[in-house]
């Protein structure tokens, strides 16, 4: 991932807010993945499904821990590894990550969005954002 020690202190810094939108955000995901034909083919069972929603819940734990070891590195393949092998398109998963992460990042920001300040006219203060380190 390439992320400073700085950049990892301010993703650990977002987790309370992260952890606690991870599960809506993941249950926005499998709604669309329910209602999509295409993806929703890749799955068996609601049960299925939630086995699924629970591996992707201990996934975007390591990232919000800022947790990029060799033992992350290493299920990252083997998903990547499962994508390929049941032919599931990148369009797909990165399309299911986007979902994600929009609802992730509006959380982060409507939590240090500045009080009052939802008016145009006025400015929010400028947030630091991680910094990350050139790969």
């Amino acid at each position: 991932m390439a992320l400073d020690e700085a950049a990892k202190r301010n993703l650990r810094a977002l987790k309370p807010i992260l952890q606690k939108e991870l599960g809506p955000a993941l249950d926005r995901l499998y709604a669309k993945v329910r209602q999509t034909p295409e993806t929703n083919a890749f799955f068996s069972s609601d049960e299925h499904i939630n086995r699924a929603k629970n591996a992707q819940l201990g996934h975007w734990s390591n990232i919000v821990d800022a947790n990029f070891n060799a033992e992350y590195g290493a299920k990252v393949s083997t998903i990547g590894q499962i994508h390929a092998r049941i032919g599931l398109k990148p369009r797909w998963y990165i399309g299911g990550y986007a979902l994600i992460a929009e609802h992730l990042i509006g959380a982060v920001v409507k939590a240090h969005w500045p009080k009052g300040a939802s008016s145009p006219a006025r400015r929010p203060r400028r947030t630091r954002w991680p910094q990350c380190s050139q790969a």
